[in-house]
């Protein structure tokens, strides 16, 4: 079945496959994304490299964990060389993304002395330009996104485990100075026509609720709209979501109901300027049928906007700001 896909969302261009020239920002930034979440047999993988052309740096995060081969790898270098070929079709340090196929089809490649993992990536559908409106800002000018297959192994001396994995593939580029005071990420599929990818976001006014994504049912892809419940449950670490019970609205005013819970260790991608996301593998029910994916959190890391200023609080004082950077002694 060919997916029917919402009028919201345009084809991703061939031509942007490739890199893009960079603009004038410091903060230029271009960066390809592939993550594997096969609950069934415990193999989580998120998969990252990116360049900021303007400083001449390329960075790589890299997290695997496959639990029956109590396999963990948590990785993330900066400060390398850009490579001479696009984001998607090159290597940093242990992780290479190679393209059979552009849009099409894809290799996927993590290395490390005791283990080694290999799948193709093969999305459900042409990917999609994504962009919305937070608020009055813009956000992801320049991002495409598609929802696929992955399959393949990961081998280590304990042994060899077979992946049949749904994930999702991301390329973005653009200026990418700031994240959102806090969002989620519920990535849910059953199968190529039931699926859900939403990104709910707190808008920099600290108390705006928005959602970026789309979801599927019985192959109509459709855009959500921002009536959502997340429903989510947080590990005593504070930090990694544990469950969640949500419920989300479509455009076409359809209701999916996920309910999910993670296993396995977190993984914890870094943003710039200390904010991060934290992330593990977990299995759903997505409208009663079963879904591999993961969930995702990034909290915020000071007090919501509109209480500041509710407050009368002063950003540079006290009671908002490091004692260090305000003068005065640490006790």
């Amino acid at each position: 079945m060919s997916l029917d896909i919402s009028a919201d969302f345009q084809a991703a261009p061939t031509e942007d496959h490739v890199n893009h020239p960079p603009t004038e920002s410091v903060w230029f930034q271009e960066s390809s994304l592939f993550t594997i979440c096969d609950p069934g047999s415990g193999v989580l993988g998120y998969y990252r490299i990116g360049i900021h052309p303007n400083l001449g740096q390329a960075n790589a995060y890299l997290f695997t964990s496959a639990e029956p081969l109590d396999l963990l790898d948590r990785s993330f270098v900066a400060g390398r060389s850009i490579p001479d070929a696009p984001v998607n079709d090159c290597q940093v340090d242990r992780l290479q993304f190679e393209v059979i196929e552009p849009m099409r089809r894809y290799r996927i490649r993590a290395t490390h002395p005791t283990y080694q993992l290999a799948v193709e990536w093969t999305p459900f559908f042409w990917p999609i330009s994504v962009h919305s409106a937070v608020g009055t800002v813009g956000f992801a000018r320049g991002h495409y996104n598609s929802i696929g297959r992955a399959v393949g192994s990961v081998e280590s001396d304990r042994g060899v485990v077979e992946i049949d994995a749904f994930g999702y593939m991301d390329h973005s580029w653009g200026e990418r100075k700031n994240h959102f005071p806090a969002s989620k990420w519920i990535f849910a599929c059953a199968d190529q026509n039931n699926f859900v990818q939403a990104f709910p976001v707190l808008a920099a006014d600290g108390q705006t609720r928005n959602i970026i994504g789309y979801a599927a049912r019985d192959g109509r892809l459709r855009k959500l709209d921002n009536e959502y419940s997340t429903g989510y449950s947080i590990r005593d670490d504070w930090l990694t979501p544990s469950a969640c019970d949500a419920e989300l609205r479509d455009e076409d005013g359809r209701v999916f109901r996920l309910i999910g819970r993670t296993q396995g260790p977190e993984g914890i991608y870094p943003f710039l300027h200390g904010k991060f996301c934290v992330h593990a593998l977990a299995g759903f029910t997505l409208d009663g049928r079963p879904a591999k994916g993961l969930l995702e959190n990034s909290p915020p890391r000071a007090m919501p906007t509109h209480i500041v200023d509710h407050y009368g609080i002063d950003p540079s004082g006290m009671w908002f700001t490091a004692p260090d950077a305000v003068g005065l002694a640490q006790r």
